[in-house]
């Protein structure tokens, strides 16, 4: 188990601390409850200075006091993507290109599609929706093949779209 090492806020030196583990104390060692950002998930606490308050992300805390930044990059990236996971090991300092890059809710997933003439017969496969419509030199339609793949895969419950331009559509793994 790794243990706990402590280090003064930047900026808030002497009234509090953030351990490598990513928590906080104040002055008097209490180790202060964090709250929760709702849209993202980070954890933050409220710091006073004397003058006023401030709303501090923990990561950021750990970071400027753990880990080097030799190069002053601007991001910090949670490496197993957990944002309430603010121990220093799980932190990096990146840029936003990287944190995207390395994200993996901003990953594409493409999912194969089967083109078939109206009774049936298999006539193309295709990586994916997009490339689907590039094929038929058409890329406006990839909104109504997606809409045919997924009234055939059970998604959309009305079947509105049972085929485009002529074709049916469908996904590699779904049946009709």
């Amino acid at each position: 188990m790794e243990k706990e090492k402590w280090l003064p806020v930047v900026g808030y030196e002497g009234r509090y601390y953030v351990s490598n583990l990513g928590r906080v104390k104040n002055s008097y060692g209490k180790v202060l409850r964090p709250d929760t950002r709702p849209k993202t998930g980070y954890r933050y606490i409220i710091l006073c200075n004397g003058t006023g308050t401030f709303h501090a992300n923990i990561h950021r805390l750990v970071a400027q006091a753990f880990i080097p930044n030799p190069e002053n990059l601007p991001i910090i990236n949670h490496k197993n993507e957990n944002p309430a996971d603010n121990r220093a090991e799980n932190l990096e300092w990146c840029t936003q290109s990287y944190n995207v890059r390395v994200s993996s809710k901003h990953q594409k997933t493409y999912r194969a599609i089967i083109q078939k003439d109206l009774n049936g017969n298999f006539v193309a496969r295709h990586k994916s929706i997009h490339e689907a419509a590039r094929a038929m030199n058409r890329p406006d339609i990839a909104t109504h093949i997606c809409r045919c793949a997924q009234a055939y895969s059970g998604v959309e419950k009305w079947k509105k779209h049972k085929s485009v331009h002529g074709y049916i559509w469908e996904y590699e793994n779904i049946t009709i």
